[in-house]
């Protein structure tokens, strides 16, 4: 894997693949705590820019792993 994308508000977001546990696990306290918060995403293509995005119980977001090159997307 190598980025994440994150759709957010019609917008498209990233996060390194390595992080993805991490993001997965901030939004799903955002969302069952019914506590918002601001999650750190990037903005961007070649040199992204550092975006944080607030996410609580009704925040529509999507996650979308994207394969490294010569990784099969399942």
């Amino acid at each position: 894997m190598k980025r994440v994308l994150v759709i957010y508000d019609g917008m498209q977001y990233s996060v390194a693949a390595e992080d993805l546990d991490r993001l997965k696990s901030s939004i799903e306290e955002a969302v069952s705590s019914g506590r918002p918060r601001w999650v750190r995403v990037n903005e961007g293509e070649g040199a992204p820019r550092t975006a944080e995005v607030f996410v609580g119980p009704s925040t529509s977001i999507a996650l979308i792993v994207e394969p490294s090159s010569g990784e099969e997307a399942l």
